[in-house]
């Protein structure tokens, strides 16, 4: 069921839309859409012509949503962490996000050591089977 999304005085509810902020991160608009359509992203609230408005706590939970899938969580576990997040159950949706966010740590120390190491090796690195001369 869609509601109006109204300033009290009658009027439409000033908020962010959903191209506005698909612009902000570099997604599509249809994957904002899934992400609502998969309960990752709640349901946006609605103008009277059917546009989704996001506010400000809607704002923060993307800004959320768009940090853990730019750090490689899936979309299953986002979708596990919203279930949570919904569910009221925040300390085991923050403890899984504490999981996630240490993986990353671990991974980019390691991406950081392989740079590392290609540097060290640099350009003159010859390819097996080419002779030198």
């Amino acid at each position: 069921m869609s509601s109006s999304v109204t300033d009290g005085r009658g009027g439409e509810k000033q908020g962010e839309r959903i191209a506005h902020i698909a612009a902000r991160y570099g997604v599509a608009v249809a994957t904002l859409r899934l992400y609502e359509q998969q309960g990752i992203l709640p349901s946006a609230r609605r103008t009277s012509g059917g546009h989704r408005r996001y506010d400000r706590v809607d704002l923060d939970w993307v800004d959320t949503v768009m940090l853990l899938r730019a750090t490689g969580m899936s979309t299953a576990q986002m979708i596990q962490v919203s279930g949570l997040v919904r569910g009221d159950r925040r300390d085991e949706a923050d403890a899984l996000i504490a999981v996630h966010a240490e993986e990353v740590l671990q991974q980019a120390a390691q991406l950081r050591s392989n740079a590392r190491a290609l540097l060290r090796r640099g350009p003159e690195t010859s390819l097996p089977g080419t002779a030198e001369t």
